[in-house]
């Protein structure tokens, strides 16, 4: 789905009288964003996400921005249709 950039114009100034900017963004609002994921030597994480499995989780290593020194390890969980993630700065 795409929309048409007067309509992105206005939906993005109606979003950010109500929305804050993402502390992490730039000046034009993007930033850059590394992941490295890990699974076991049985690649559980991918087999629970290709057979629809609604009980998971899987561990990544992030950082955000494009020079951040702070890496973070991820745990995201998923449960039905809920999804949380936790993580810890390393």
């Amino acid at each position: 789905m795409s929309i048409n950039a007067l309509d992105r114009a206005v939906l993005s100034s109606r979003l950010s009288k109500v929305l804050p900017r993402d502390p992490h963004s730039g000046p034009g609002g993007t930033y850059t964003v590394r992941s490295i994921y890990f699974d076991d030597d049985r690649d559980t994480a991918l087999l629970q996400k290709l057979t629809g499995q609604l009980y998971r989780e899987k561990f990544r290593l992030r950082t955000y921005g494009r020079d951040s020194g702070v890496i973070y390890l991820e745990r995201k969980i998923k449960r039905g249709n809920l999804g949380c993630k936790e993580k810890a700065r390393l």
